[in-house]
């Protein structure tokens, strides 16, 4: 509760607005370290609100592409690795193994990039 009105359903401080005061009101925009709300000095609001949309659209898609060449790159580290070794080993096995472990390395980043998108 934020004096002077001590409003139990929540009150948030200027440029700061959403569940938790989480989100930045219209024309204030966050620093790299998430912390704070500032103005967005950019006069021409509309470009820079085009430049966010599509950055953030290219963004989901990489993310969207992540597993993907991720299953690429497993099968071909392991494909070079049998060829230069000279090893006559089952691939798909460890290809797999190689993919689940990093698939959960990046589970995360990918859940969190991905609930970005239901964000309105």
């Amino acid at each position: 509760m934020i004096p002077p009105n001590y409003n139990p359903m929540g009150d948030c401080l200027q440029g700061y607005r959403g569940i938790l005061c989480r989100d930045c009101s219209k024309g204030y925009s966050r620093d790299n370290s998430y912390q704070y709300c500032f103005i967005n000095s950019r006069f021409d609001g509309e470009q820079s609100n085009s430049d966010q949309q599509r950055i953030f659209f290219f963004k989901l898609i990489i993310i969207a592409f992540f597993p993907f060449f991720l299953t690429f790159s497993c099968f071909l580290f392991w494909s070079i690795l049998n060829k230069v070794r000279k090893n006559q080993f089952r691939i798909d096995t460890k290809a797999t193994s190689s993919l689940v472990i990093l698939l959960f390395l990046a589970h995360p980043s990918l859940v969190q990039y991905s609930f970005y998108d239901f964000k309105c």
